[in-house]
């Protein structure tokens, strides 16, 4: 089950394909989005959090809660640069990784905040389940 917190805006990248060619964000300039994903398997998962607008400065730091931990100190590009537009991905370019625990009955958050930009953003997640 997926849980988006309220939003009002959308955009696009120019020149951008799949996950990375449109973002999510909230026009109030005042708020953080999140996602809350409910009744995933337990276990240990790689986590890809895309989150960059089309402006330079318009980039997010991520936080993760997962069974009482939080997972944070992670962000997208904010160097003035348009890097962040490269086909080649990168951590800490477009995305950030985590490598989270999920217990069981025990929901993720995902939180975008607002980093240099006055928006928070999200663009996609992919989770990636680790062998136990």
């Amino acid at each position: 089950k997926l849980e988006l917190s309220e939003n009002d805006g959308e955009w696009g990248i120019t020149d951008h394909v799949g996950v990375y060619h449109a973002y999510l964000y909230h026009n109030c300039r005042c708020v953080d989005l999140s996602l809350k994903m409910s009744y995933l398997p337990a276990g240990a998962y790689e986590v890809y959090v895309f989150a960059h607008g089309d402006a330079p400065d318009q980039n997010a730091a991520i936080e993760i809660q997962s069974a009482g931990t939080t997972y944070s100190g992670k962000s997208t590009l904010n160097d003035g640069s348009y890097r962040y537009r490269s086909h080649d991905y990168e951590s800490g370019n477009q995305y950030v990784k985590y490598t989270i625990v999920v217990e069981p009955d025990s929901p993720v958050v995902i939180t975008s905040k607002r980093a240099g930009s006055e928006y928070s953003m999200l663009n996609a997640i992919q989770f990636k389940r680790l062998e136990q």
